[in-house]
């Protein structure tokens, strides 16, 4: 019973491409972005899909193809952007997306503050956030 429902959800999306594609003969714009070839890393500086269509999964097929393309092209490493170090955040799915390419995860050191007059930075610190 669940295969027959599953084949029938692929028939519907098949039939939905192939009107899509039909409609749109010189294709469709479902995400791109923005990347750099610095010091033999290639890096995903950003990347937008269209929501529209967001049930294409444009960013895995971008990411995908990168790595197809640099890979024959014989690069090794790949930036597809920073993680939180958070296990319970907000953007936990972003980072299984990540780690769902079998990424390595590399941990820089995080931002530094040197505080050089302690009760001014207390006073910003306790009162910053009401000011945005």
């Amino acid at each position: 019973m669940n295969a027959d429902i599953k084949l029938g959800d692929y028939h519907r999306a098949l039939d939905d491409a192939i009107k899509l594609n039909a409609s749109n003969p010189d294709g469709i714009i479902l995400g791109f972005a923005i990347v750099i070839n610095y010091q033999g890393t290639i890096t995903i500086i950003d990347s937008v899909y269209n929501k529209e269509y967001a049930y294409f999964n444009a960013s895995h097929l971008l990411i995908w193809k990168l790595i197809d393309k640099y890979s024959e092209l014989n690069y090794i490493d790949l930036n597809i952007g920073g993680m939180t170090s958070k296990e319970d955040n907000k953007f936990e799915g972003l980072n299984n997306f990540k780690l769902g390419f079998g990424s390595n995860v590399y941990e820089y050191m995080g931002d530094l503050e040197l505080v050089t007059n302690y009760p001014k930075y207390v006073m910003y610190r306790n009162s910053h956030s009401l000011f945005k």
